[in-house]
């Protein structure tokens, strides 16, 4: 395997990113990767949260001869620019700006550009194969299309009931949208509409910056929208025990597709891509990050780019 270091510029900002290739001369089918929500480098990692997805999913691509790209977020890591005034619609325009470069590159081979989303990523990623005309396909992690106001309060409502069985727990900071969620529903719910009232970039909720105009931006959002102009291959993958991406939404997003659809739900499946054999808990976070992503999951997308590859479904 070879890994390079690599940077764009989009909209004033350079963003960095590794490139993983083979170690095989020529070009090939290449993989972008979109992250989920908040302040996350290349590999899905903030501070205290080291989940070290994308990197674990660009190993598993290039042992079968696909080549990936990951980049860190503007205002994150490496990448320049302000994370937290920044909206949705400026991610959008990041990952399409990597995507117009790495179609005119020598390693990437002709019909051969995939976009892979996870949670908030598999958002964005409908939307710039909307903008552009290189992407061949489309993979959804952990998708969501019911609306953002129903999964911050669907996240509020299952801490709650953590908490209450447990007696007290540490709430397990989940991106950008970890200061809202150590809030009760109640105050997630005054929260939401402090947001909805406000036009400021952010804003401080005891001690915590919250991104009140990326949460603006995707609270406006029609998802099913976005889904319908999706016309390309696309692979959706669910988490029959993700807490914050209801699993049921990839069969809605698989009837508003136009394009033809595999989906694949893993019963054990959580968020983070990993498999709990127990009740699932977002305080169970801590002790399953400890565990490699799941192998599964990743043979499932590697099949699915081989048979779009051989034109044989």
């Amino acid at each position: 395997m070879i890994e390079k270091e690599i940077s764009i510029e989009s909209s004033g900002a350079s963003l960095s990113g590794t490139l993983s290739l083979p170690t095989l001369e020529g070009s090939f089918p290449l993989v972008l990767m979109i992250h989920g929500s908040g302040p996350l480098d290349r590999n899905e990692n903030t501070d205290g949260q080291k989940l070290d997805i994308f990197n674990a999913i660009a190993h598993a691509l290039v042992a079968s001869g696909i080549a990936s790209v990951r980049y860190d977020k503007r205002g994150c890591f490496k990448s320049t620019g302000n994370y937290y005034c920044s909206s949705h619609r400026d991610f959008v325009a990041d990952a399409v700006r990597w995507v117009e470069e790495l179609h005119q590159s020598d390693f990437c081979c002709e019909n051969g550009l995939y976009v892979l989303g996870h949670s908030e990523g598999t958002v964005i990623a409908p939307q710039v194969y909307s903008e552009t005309t290189a992407v061949a396909g489309l993979i959804f992690l952990c998708p969501l299309v019911s609306d953002f106001e129903s999964i911050l309060l669907r996240q509020a409502r299952q801490l709650d009931k953590e908490n209450a069985s447990s007696g007290g727990w540490k709430s397990f900071a989940h991106g950008a949208m970890c200061a809202i969620n150590r809030s009760n529903i109640s105050r997630q719910i005054a929260l939401i509409k402090t947001i909805k009232n406000n036009d400021a970039n952010t804003i401080q909720i005891r001690g915590q910056t919250i991104a009140a105009k990326w949460c603006r931006d995707m609270l406006d959002l029609d998802l099913k929208a976005i889904y319908r102009k999706v016309t390309c291959p696309a692979l959706l993958i669910g988490g029959g025990k993700d807490l914050q991406c209801d699993s049921r939404d990839v069969f809605k997003i698989e009837e508003l597709c136009a394009g033809p659809v595999r989906v694949k739900v893993f019963p054990d499946l959580t968020h983070i891509l990993r498999f709990d054999d127990q009740t699932p808990a977002l305080t169970r976070y801590q002790k399953l990050i400890a565990k490699p992503v799941e192998n599964e999951v990743v043979e499932t997308i590697v099949r699915w780019i081989q048979c779009r590859r051989a034109l044989k479904c």
